[in-house]
């Protein structure tokens, strides 16, 4: 059954609490960098969010947008990607959140 969701009801509120965080940062010891587009994390120089560690993929990992909502899927790499100690399978996409912590090589980018 198809239910129209009042926004002010307590299931309103609490679907709008959850629409996704936009002003997401990704920081590490080297970089920082708001994201609110799509962003490939990498060794590579096109790469957006470059990383200089042996361990990490010249394309590693993606983030992208869906409705301000950030996803992060892995590219296949070598050595995976994780979140907050989860290891995501190749091509597999997990929703990122403030508080989050990708662990991609040696290098740990906090989501804030």
């Amino acid at each position: 059954m198809d239910e129209t969701v009042y926004k002010r009801s307590n299931k309103g509120k609490a679907i709008k609490k959850d629409d996704g965080e936009v002003n997401l940062k990704l920081q590490s010891d080297t970089n920082n960098l708001m994201i609110n587009k799509n962003i490939t994390i990498g060794r590579d120089k096109s790469c957006n969010f470059r990383i200089d560690d042996p361990l990490i993929s010249r394309k590693h990992a993606f983030i992208e947008f869906i409705s301000n909502v950030a996803y992060i899927k892995d590219l296949g790499s070598t050595n995976a990607t994780y979140v907050n100690n989860n290891p995501l399978k190749a091509n597999e996409q997990r929703r990122l959140r403030r508080g989050d912590i990708i662990k991609i090589g040696k290098t740990e980018i906090r989501i804030n």
